[in-house]
This record gives structure tokens, sequence and C-alpha cells, in this order.
């Protein structure tokens, strides 16, 4: 999903990008739920009936499941904000708040398009020597949609507002 929320003239916006968090998402994080029950109930009934090694292994496969899930919703979870002011450009990409922040003056700031071998278009940032990607976890649509508008805030600051 991509807010733009319109800033102090035609030029500048604050761009929140925030990844689809469909019924898909929550159908896999369903099944790894269920997954770790009955992998759970595998062990405490192995364990009853005498057969603690099968605990040892359910553990094991709990803990995996437990890291799996963890790393799959802390992906869809990521926010990233563009924030694009007459003098700056900042950057900030976090689960629950600003995690990671990059800011620059916009003069120095570029914005990279790059078309990746499926066809798709690919955004990045550029602060200085660092590239940072943005956009990378939403829809082609969404992020068709968010070129264009870049590019009409680009122009828009090239003509001076």
């Amino acid at each position: 999903m991509v807010k733009i929320i319109p800033g102090e003239n035609n030029a500048c916006a604050t761009l929140i990008v925030v990844p689809n968090s469909s019924a898909g998402w929550r159908g896999h994080r369903q099944i790894l739920l269920a997954l770790a029950a009955v992998s759970g109930l595998v062990g405490v009934v192995s364990l009853w009936s005498g057969a603690p090694v099968i605990l040892l292994f359910s553990g094991a496969e709990l803990l995996l499941l437990f890291f799996i899930l963890r790393t799959l919703l802390r992906a869809i979870s990521i926010r990233e904000v563009l924030t694009l002011t007459p003098v700056t450009v900042i950057l900030q990409k976090g689960v629950n708040g600003p995690e990671q922040e990059w800011k620059s003056q916009r003069l120095s700031v570029r914005l990279n398009i790059a078309l990746s071998q499926s066809g798709e278009h690919n955004l990045a940032v550029v602060f200085g020597d660092v590239m940072v990607p943005f956009a990378s976890r939403v829809s082609v649509a969404e992020r068709e949609a968010l070129i264009k508008e870049l590019k009409v805030l680009i122009e828009n600051y090239r003509l001076g507002f």
C-alpha cells in the first residue's frame, strides 16, 4: 500500500510504503501456526508415552517454525517513509518506528529506476555512495504508480514548484 501525503508545495510530499498484508500472508501464518500446534502435540504425546528423544526433535522443529514465522512477519511489516521537503530528503525504514534513517540535501539525492530481468522496475534512492532499495515489497502496479508520482514530484522541483 502506498499513501501519499502532499507537502507544502507541488514538489514536496511524504510517501508511506507498507507491504500488502493480504489474506495470502495470513493464510501462511495460519498454516505455520497449525504446523507448530501439531508438532507440539506430537512432542507432548511422545514424552507422555516414554519417547523423550522425539521431544527434542519436536522442540527443534517448533524453534525453526518460530524463526520462519518471525522472519516472514517482520518482512511484511516493514514500513518505509520517504519525506521530500524543499531542502532535504529523508528515508526511514522500520517495523514499529524508524530503525534506519538516511538523510541528505535534496540536490545530492538521486532516484535510481532499474529494469529487472523479469521486466519489473526496481526502485532505489541514492544518498551519495549509498544505494537504498525503496518499495521493493509492494505490488508491481503500486510500484509503477509510485514511480509516476515520484517523477511528477521531481519535475515540479526542477520547474521551481
